[in-house]
């Protein structure tokens, strides 16, 4: 059915070329780490082609900086189904290994206890190799992007349970924060080994633009796993606008992709500010150079979660 939906890209493909040694190295990786215990469940695993997001979000990166990418985006496929679950002691345990997730952003040194649960493990390890050779001041801004990301898992379970909906605009608010795209940008930082000067990340200019990824990539993702999330019980955005809308699936689809397509509109209108941003914050050419390259990432982050959504087997299998 998402095979219907079109989205306006205006932006080239792209994928890196090292997508299968990168896998085989993942697996290896999650074994290790105890995500996956069995074959079954490394096939479970391949198939979703969660890790392989990686190869789209970052295209130009090699060696341990891909592997880094692809444990991140293995990381993202267990956490995001432990959340997955009804209520009771199995989303007990998945809200108490958040807060386990938020404690060790204090700490990215320190390693999880070997008896923690594999997902906290997991992160630790991912965490522990995403603060190396970044400067203090980007590891603590990321430590608070992942604690937010954190955070907003926890305020969807709570509102969840609590029988609460939200309304279209809200909706897509609540998602900014759970779908990982400022966790994503940070790791295109990290493995292109490059920092965005503090205030022109925080300047509400690119704070805009990172609002209008993340909408954009919950839209598109809202669709590619509308199947899914119906199957599993979830409502989406789409469910959000027929019910606020009281109209019919086909046309809350089509409000979702127009809007989506409006997204991207409007931050390419916002991108033409850069330059101006760059010239009152009296930048240097390096730190110019680093906000061109963070929206470059912004870019790719579109096409990137467009082309592997539509193929990824976490969704269409």
């Amino acid at each position: 059915m998402h095979h219907e939906a079109k989205f306006d890209i205006p932006f080239p493909p792209r994928i890196n070329s090292g997508t299968t040694q990168a896998l085989e190295r993942n697996v290896a990786w999650a074994r290790r780490m105890g995500l996956v215990a069995n074959d079954e469940e490394v096939e479970r695993y391949v198939a979703s082609q969660t890790q392989e997001a990686a190869a789209y979000f970052y295209p130009d990166i090699a060696g341990e900086d891909l592997d880094l990418g692809y444990d991140m985006c293995g990381f993202f496929f267990v956490f995001d189904d432990a959340f997955d679950v009804p209520p009771g002691p199995s989303l007990d345990s998945a809200v108490a290994t958040c807060q386990d997730l938020i404690a060790l952003l204090a700490q990215p040194q320190e390693a999880a206890s070997l008896d923690a649960p594999p997902v906290v493990v997991a992160f630790s390890d991912v965490w522990r190799r995403e603060a190396i050779g970044m400067s203090p001041t980007w590891v603590r801004r990321a430590a608070h992007n992942w604690a937010d990301y954190f955070y907003g898992q926890l305020a969807e379970v709570s509102n969840r349970l609590a029988g609460i909906t939200l309304s279209p605009d809200d909706q897509m608010k609540a998602r900014r924060r759970t779908i990982a795209v400022v966790t994503g940008m940070d790791m295109a930082e990290r493995t292109g080994h490059f920092e965005m000067p503090s205030l022109a990340w925080h300047n509400s200019l690119t704070q805009a633009m990172l609002d209008k990824v993340s909408d954009h990539v919950s839209m598109v993702n809202d669709i590619y796993s509308l199947a899914k999330e119906e199957a599993d019980g979830d409502h989406n955005l789409v469910h959000c606008i027929m019910r606020s809308r009281n109209c019919s699936r086909a046309d809350a689809i089509g409000e979702v992709v127009e809007t989506a397509n409006g997204r991207i509109k409007e931050y390419i209108e916002l991108a033409q500010g850069i330059p101006q941003m760059c010239r009152t914050l009296n930048l240097s050419p390096a730190e110019r150079s680093a906000v061109d390259r963070h929206e470059d990432a912004m870019r790719i982050h579109f096409r990137a979660n467009h082309d592997w959504g539509f193929n990824a087997g976490r969704y269409t299998g």
